[in-house]
């Protein structure tokens, strides 16, 4: 039977399923960089798109999607806590 919607979920465990090796066990030179290594595998994919060629794993538009709506939070802030829209890259 499926969790209710509403019910917390320990999100360890999925960790198996959705999260990659690499974040599960990463090097020692991940968990230095900062930010759990984050800072490290967001340099390694930018460098690795570079250097073989390929696309980064998360688009321009999926990195504005998860920049933005903190950007404006502090504009909301500034302003009050008045409601603002999150524009979407997209229509630029």
């Amino acid at each position: 039977m499926a969790p209710d919607a509403n019910t917390w979920l320990d999100l360890t465990s999925m960790e198996v399923e959705y999260l990659p090796e690499m974040w599960r066990h990463p090097p020692k030179e991940a968990l230095a960089a900062g930010h759990g290594g984050g800072d490290y595998f967001e340099i390694m994919d930018f460098v690795t798109s570079i250097v073989e060629g390929v696309s980064c794993p998360i688009g321009i538009h999926e990195a504005m999607d998860m920049t933005l709506p903190g950007l404006i939070s502090q504009e909301s802030i500034r302003a009050g806590g008045a409601w603002l829209d999150v524009p979407d890259s997209r229509t630029w």
